[in-house]
């Protein structure tokens, strides 16, 4: 993992962390994606976020940009539905 990509994962954990409190972040990093399992008292929510997808995103604008796609509110109103971030948006996925 490049500097920069450990960067963007620290910025990705800490908006999960500022955005589900009280929460435990996990991260599971495959070649071609980033997973955040987020686990909370009573749900838990997974994350895959495509390495394409946030390539050109530079740290400090990490929360912006999730905010543009409505990450929290789709992994919110999801569930055990596992949400796959793309250059596109938000897509159902697979864990």
């Amino acid at each position: 993992m490049s500097v920069s990509e450990e960067s963007l994962c620290e910025a990705v954990v800490e908006y999960l962390m500022s955005e589900f409190a009280d929460c435990e972040i996990q991260q599971e990093h495959q070649e071609d994606s980033l997973g955040f399992r987020i686990l909370c008292e009573d749900q838990g929510y997974f994350l895959r976020v495509m390495r394409n997808a946030i390539v050109s995103v530079e740290a400090a604008h990490i929360a912006e940009y999730f905010a543009s796609f409505s990450v929290v509110m789709t992994l919110k109103s999801l569930g055990d539905f596992p949400v796959v971030l793309t250059e596109s948006g938000c897509i159902f996925g697979s864990p």
